[in-house]
């Protein structure tokens, strides 16, 4: 089912769910002073003048914990928890501008920062424990104030609902619900897999998740009702949802990038296209916002997006190698806290954006109605049409998007229609850089005409025996050649290497360089002339970089598929390994040699892309 319709079945009265009357609207907080310091405040884990508190005119401030082994954080009202240690978790809360420490407590498991026993209330801390087999209560200073104990037929861990109040959990034959108050266990519904688990509790209580996996592996998310166990949905291909007051909030993949979906009911489902569509994000439900990280060379550059106007409220750009990997934010602020890696110190710090303090002026709206193949962007096609005619007249290419991309298929591969506009976007904007290394005329002088086409993705046919998935093909099902390109991080590699292959029969086809080719291979050696052979052949012999003979094992399925692995890797940087031996100095050199004889480049006294790995560039002679 199309994962729209799934949506809105969830989010549009589930079993009978209604808006909370009360619920708190959720925008995005105005800016804020900040108090002044305490000058009696412990000194913490803050480090006063960090080099990011410098760049970014103190809206990014540095924390060293000061315990070891941290691995998460949440926030707690106005207090940070930090989560360390190994096997069992060392849980630190801090406070503070400084973030103090002002309770520790020593679990006996270990617990995640996203557990969803892990209930964080204005009276404390709750959490499960598998060693114990028991919810445990802390006090908001860590103390361990009671233990209930739990059925012993639970499997998997508990749900605990936000207020501390129910139990959801499974058993081998059902969804049960405990009562702490009164103690009352109870059958929610009968339900048997060979693996089951309760998952989450959605729409402000009233929605239960639970996640099957059947005989075959296959694994499902089923929804029903808190009240009466009715099954209100079932999604074959689970997705990361979580709701908070009216409203709700979805990651699902779509192609290469993993979109973020939002809204509430009665009102049209949302979609968020933030500026850079490969970044990073999180999703800040208790603010209504989500925070992007992008990182372009030396630079992290994280943005904010208020759900409610759809603008891009917060951006700054941090010189540094951070990886970001825990993020949480206080409901009723602007501020975020990272967990980062350090890997220039080799440590683990807490990094806190004050999102008010950096604020833009971008007054671009980022989110909108979802794209579906079925309903796709029109205008954004159109305007990516505009830009692959542009490409296509300057570099004597066809170049073909949407549905265009898929109108013609080879008999023993499935192409699938690419429709979001930002990877159609981007991918042009990498495709029109790898044509700038082909020299004026270049791609004319090939018979036909070379239409690049640009699609989602590429599977086989079972029935014709080809590989279940590329992320290039080339066919011939007329004069013009057809280049495939699977649309992903790769595409211009991928290019370089089906592109040789029209090139390739264009350069046998007018001069004899390649006649010989196989003279240029180790005395004994033979390619395998099938596509499996190399899969469970050794020929590791030929791949030690003093006296490599080919790329890779692919290499040795046939000629053309080891001129077109030369070709790739020697148009990309960071390969001038792969070209050390004699004979991959002597196979390059024939490769470029072939391209200058039959496109008329002999005396050409550029050096070409390709041959950026040559010992004695052919411009000498």
């Amino acid at each position: 089912m199309n994962r729209l319709i799934c949506l809105i079945l969830l989010t549009l009265l589930l079993c009978g769910c209604s808006v909370p009357q009360n619920a708190e609207p959720t925008t995005l907080p105005a800016a804020t002073t900040q108090p002044a310091a305490d000058p009696t405040e412990p000194a913490g884990m803050y480090v006063p003048d960090s080099e990011l508190e410098a760049q970014t005119g103190g809206a990014v401030r540095c924390y060293l914990p000061d315990v070891s082994g941290v691995y998460g954080i949440r926030t707690a009202g106005e207090d940070l928890l930090i989560f360390s240690g190994d096997e069992k978790t060392l849980l630190t809360r801090c406070t503070g501008e400084k973030l103090y420490t002002i309770a520790q407590a020593q679990l006996d498991c270990r617990i995640e920062p996203e557990d969803t026993s892990f209930q964080i209330s204005e009276n404390g801390i709750t959490y499960y424990s598998p060693e114990t087999n028991e919810l445990i209560f802390l006090d908001n200073d860590l103390k361990e104030v009671r233990r209930l104990a739990l059925p012993g037929e639970l499997i998997g861990k508990p749900v605990l609902s936000a207020d501390r109040s129910l139990v959801y959990y499974c058993t081998a034959e059902a969804v049960r619900v405990l009562d702490i108050s009164s103690g009352l266990d109870k059958l929610l519904k009968d339900i048997s897999y060979p693996e089951q688990s309760v998952e989450a509790v959605l729409m402000d209580g009233q929605v239960l998740r639970c996640d099957l996996t059947d005989h075959r592996g296959g694994v499902m998310s089923v929804f029903m009702s808190t009240q009466t166990g009715e099954l209100v949905h079932e999604l074959v291909d689970p997705l990361e949802l979580t709701t908070r007051d009216a409203f709700f909030y979805v990651r699902c993949p779509e192609g290469i990038l993993e979109q973020i979906l939002f809204g509430q009911q009665d009102q049209p489902l949302q979609a968020l296209y933030p500026l850079d569509p490969f970044a990073e994000s999180w999703i800040l439900d208790r603010t209504h916002s989500v925070v992007t990280s992008s990182v372009s060379g030396d630079t992290l550059r994280l943005d904010s997006y208020d759900l409610d106007s759809g603008l891009r409220s917060a951006s700054v750009e941090l010189k540094s190698g951070l990886i970001l990997l825990n993020v949480d934010s206080r409901k009723d602020s602007g501020q975020v806290y990272f967990l980062a890696e350090d890997p220039a110190g080799d440590a683990r710090v807490i990094v806190l954006w004050d999102r008010s303090a950096s604020p833009t002026e971008d007054a671009a709206v980022y989110t909108g109605p979802r794209y579906t193949a079925d309903t796709p962007d029109e205008a954004g096609l159109v305007r990516c049409a505009a830009t692959a005619e542009r490409i296509s007249q300057t570099y004597g290419v066809d170049i073909l998007i949407g549905g265009e991309a898929v109108a013609r298929q080879p008999w023993d591969y499935i192409l699938e229609q690419e429709y979001q506009i930002s990877v159609i976007e981007a991918q042009l904007t990498v495709l029109e850089e790898a044509l700038s290394h082909f020299p004026a005329g270049f791609f004319e002088k090939i018979h036909g005409t070379t239409k690049l086409c640009i699609v989602r993705s590429i599977t086989g046919n079972a029935q014709s025996g080809s590989v279940a998935a590329a992320q290039g093909i080339q066919f011939w099902p007329d004069e013009d050649a057809h280049v495939v390109l699977a649309a992903g991080e790769g595409l211009e590699q991928t290019f370089y290497h089906e592109m040789f292959h029209v090139i390739d029969s264009y350069v046998l086809s007018v001069c004899r360089t390649y006649y010989y080719w196989h003279n240029l291979n180790p005395e004994g050696c033979e390619y395998f002339e099938d596509y499996t052979s190399y899969l469970t052949t050794d020929v590791s012999q030929y791949l030690q970089d003093e006296e490599r003979a080919f790329i890779d094992a692919y290499s040795l399925c046939y000629p053309r598929e080891d001129r077109a692995r030369i070709m790739e890797y020697a148009c990309m940087e960071g390969n001038a390994h792969y070209f050390q031996s004699d004979i991959m100095q002597s196979k390059l050199k024939t490769l470029c040699e072939g391209i200058r004889k039959a496109f008329g480049l002999e005396k050409a006294q550029e050096s070409f892309l390709w041959e950026q790995y040559l010992r004695e560039p052919l411009t000498n002679k």
